[in-house]
């Protein structure tokens, strides 16, 4: 069935490229030609944790007629440690790998991290838009990703409507996709204990896959000849395989001490969440133009029913030096409650629930980052960017079920971004 699907994916990407393709090369000879983005970006954690270099480029096709045809494609290559949700203790603790073949040690003090942890990601996305009428513009995509472990496939499409002189645009968009996880040593039993090496029988080599839904409503207002405000509404449904199939908890007693697993290992127990998700978000953005720049703002609020709502808000200002060089200093805070099943480890003096992770993306937490962007236009059209951030992310989190205990176990992050840009035409 695996095979079958990969066929079908390959074979639904050529078709729709080789039509695009055909439409795009019948197209009336005075277009404006292909514009093409290409961007290096290195992403890096502290204490040799995650690291991403990635390369992504855009190729679109912008015809007369306000047609147009875009192509995109990312590979990203990750390496480091990442977190495996058991919390540090003061002693050293011992790990299986997912494959079973072998185990990793964490000194005492140390957060535990899974030093195997690598990967690499090819994603592209395929798009058409055209206008129809005078007032209607209609869009549709591809979007495709494929890793070591996990793979993607998606359709979307948007329909948007002028009014009020083009002052005044109303949008709605679709979107589905279905991912598959392919783990490696198979996809472990909800709560299942860790075993030792060797040991496979607390998984299955079933795929599981989940399927997304998304939809968007959306207006957009011109309020002056300096002012443009825009606000979406974006509901999204999630389904079926929800889990990390690497992530799992600490078992603790109520003196905070871990408690004896199977084959010599402490006990610690792989996650599981609810089969659904559903999110709702509201999305505002006000683009001022000011002297010398352009001021971008923008707030979402986000809720769900696992019991997570953060709040986005967004602020960028790009100001023109002169003609050709121009500096984007940019300000983001984020910040969210934790879901309702987080815990940051279990208590074996309490009964196991039906659904928990210390996977710290679901714990309260804050995040910060501070970046620069410079960007040089050339007499071509061409242009080149550099654009520098770094990302602080707090959380707060405490053991459960221990008596007196008020440590706070949440990772805090730092990272560096950095990013390299050339836009072009041809």
């Amino acid at each position: 069935m695996q095979l079958k699907k990969k066929k079908s994916i390959a074979a639904a990407l050529a078709t729709a490229t080789t039509t695009l393709m055909t439409h795009a090369a019948t197209a009336d000879v005075n277009d404006a030609g292909w514009e093409i983005d290409t961007s290096i970006l290195y992403y890096g954690e502290q204490d040799d944790r995650v690291k991403d270099t990635s390369f992504a480029t855009r190729i679109a096709r912008q015809f007369e007629d306000g047609r147009q045809l875009t192509f995109g494609l990312a590979v990203d290559s990750l390496t480091g440690a990442t977190p495996n949700g058991a919390v540090a203790l003061d002693i050293p603790q011992t790990f299986t790998r997912p494959s079973a073949n072998g185990q990793y040690v964490t000194a005492p003090g140390d957060l535990p991290l899974d030093d195997s942890f690598k990967d690499s990601r090819t994603a592209g996305y395929l798009n058409w838009s055209q206008p129809f009428g005078d007032a209607w513009s209609y869009s549709a995509g591809l979007s495709f990703s494929t890793e070591y472990d996990y793979e993607h496939f998606g359709i979307n499409s948007s329909i948007s409507r002028d009014f009020n002189k083009k002052n005044t645009t109303l949008s709605a968009g679709f979107a589905y996709a279905q991912d598959e996880w392919d783990p490696e040593g198979g996809v472990p039993l909800p709560l299942s204990e860790l075993r030792g090496v060797g040991d496979q029988s607390n998984k299955t080599s079933t795929n599981p896959e989940k399927t997304v839904v998304d939809i968007l409503f959306g207006v957009t207002q011109v309020i002056n000849d300096r002012m443009v405000a825009q606000i979406n509404y974006s509901y999204s449904k999630s389904d079926d395989y929800l889990n990390d199939p690497f992530k799992f908890l600490t078992v603790l007693d109520n003196a905070g001490q871990p408690v004896a697993g199977p084959a010599g290992l402490f006990s610690y127990r792989f996650e599981n969440r609810p089969q659904e998700r559903t999110k709702h978000s509201l999305f505002m953005k006000l683009k001022t133009f000011i002297r010398g720049g352009a001021l971008d703002t923008s707030y979402r609020y986000l809720t769900d029913d696992w019991g997570i709502d953060s709040h986005t808000f967004d602020m960028r200002y790009r100001f023109n030096l002169n003609a050709q060089n121009y500096i984007e200093p940019h300000v983001r805070y984020y910040i969210q409650s934790e879901a309702d099943f987080y815990q940051a480890n279990l208590s074996s003096t309490q009964p196991l629930p039906q659904e928990a992770s210390a996977d710290y993306r679901l714990a309260k937490f804050t995040g910060t980052t501070l970046g620069l962007k410079f960007g040089h236009k050339f007499a071509n059209e061409s242009e080149v960017s550099a654009r520098v951030e770094w990302y602080q992310q707090d959380g707060k989190a405490k053991l459960e079920g221990v008596v007196g205990s008020s440590t706070d176990v949440f990772p805090d992050l730092d990272a560096v971004i950095f990013q390299l840009s050339y836009r072009f035409r041809l």
